[in-house]
């Protein structure tokens, strides 16, 4: 394992974890009163895995060199990109809500770690900060895709027919967003 090992204690972590912040970068989050050296014991342990993890992030790594680049799970990146994100996504759904005409409610930007968006039954739109980071035939899909949820609160063939209404293309799309792994 040739990647930088830091270790960190956490007055909110309750056990021992690993977080791979990039194929060069492990950090390994302690709660008080857990020394460096039972952490180390626990990455010993750990090896085989973290090794695996670095490969598959290596690899992934070097599938978007020089085009999509996803930033790792963190506050300081939330921050740093909300506004844009909830520029971005506001300024999309108003364009493309001038078809569908659906009523919506809050629109917020989050830091969640597997979804890219989400509807609530009240009508608000979720983003994940990320969306700033997608290609715009991809930001304005994963759009369409939470508006279209206040027509059709599921994935029926008519939600998949509003979809279609502004994104004739959605299923490559979605097969491409999908690809899209949070780093």
């Amino acid at each position: 394992m040739n990647s930088i090992l830091t270790f960190r204690t956490s007055s909110r972590a309750r056990r021992v974890a690993i977080v791979i912040r990039s194929s060069s970068e492990v950090e390994v989050r302690m709660p008080r009163g857990v020394s460096e050296r039972e952490g180390r014991r626990f990455v010993e342990a750990k090896r085989g895995w973290i090794e695996g993890a670095l490969l598959k992030l290596a690899r992934l790594e070097k599938k978007h060199e020089g085009g999509l680049s996803i930033p790792t799970n963190s506050r300081k990146d939330l921050e740093k990109y909300r506004t844009q994100a909830s520029e971005l996504a506001t300024s999309r759904l108003e364009i493309f809500n001038t078809t569908y005409g659906f009523t919506y409610g809050k629109i917020s930007i989050r830091n969640t770690k597997s979804r890219w968006g989400s509807c609530s039954k009240k009508g608000n739109l979720n983003f994940n900060y990320r969306i700033v980071f997608l290609p715009p035939h991809l930001a304005d899909y994963l759009v369409v895709h939470e508006l279209c949820h206040l027509g059709e609160f599921n994935h029926s063939q008519k939600f998949w027919n509003l979809v279609g209404q502004t994104i004739p293309d959605f299923k490559e799309r979605r097969k491409e967003l999908r690809r899209v792994k949070f780093a």
